[in-house]
């Protein structure tokens, strides 16, 4: 997700594409339906509902097929459903939480991101290497639930997000 101050600041593209992937990592899928091409279905219902849980209860989404490839989220407008494959391949970063500070229920992480090829290589090998970025990420906590509120870039290249 691209650096942002204010929720609207967020293209739904992204908004779109972050709370399907919670509803994925985080969710229990199995009462969703499949899909002809063999993955799932998610109703647009719960993609809206996953998008205030991120980014608070005044984020508003437009729906939309989100997404390249293995990666693709389409959307259905008739039957209001996203198509997602159950065969995503990613290299994702790994990310390491740096710092931590926390006052009056926000807490503000700085997260430093070593590239995939590079975690893979060194893994269990006992090397350093260097982020290839490092983001702080603002977060408020309130009534036991999280909202992102902010995402700015510390170091690196914006566009290697």
């Amino acid at each position: 997700i691209a650096p942002f101050e204010n929720e609207t600041e967020i293209t739904n593209s992204s908004k779109v594409s972050c709370s399907i992937w919670n509803i994925l990592v985080n969710k229990d899928t199995s009462a969703f339906k499949s899909s002809p091409a063999g993955g799932i279905l998610v109703p647009e219902y719960n993609v809206g509902v996953s998008c205030k849980e991120i980014f608070g209860t005044s984020a508003t989404i437009t729906h939309q097929t989100v997404g390249t490839g293995d990666t693709q989220f389409v959307y259905d407008e008739e039957n209001h459903v996203y198509s997602c494959t159950n065969n995503m391949r990613l290299l994702n970063y790994a990310p390491k939480i740096t710092a931590m500070s926390e006052s009056n229920g926000t807490y503000v992480l700085t997260v430093d991101y070593i590239p995939p090829s590079v975690t893979m290589a060194v893994e269990g090998l006992g090397v350093t290497v260097e982020a290839d970025k490092t983001l702080e990420y603002t977060i408020n906590r309130w009534d036991k639930k999280n909202t992102l509120m902010s995402v700015r870039f510390i170091s690196g290249q914006p566009d290697n997000l």
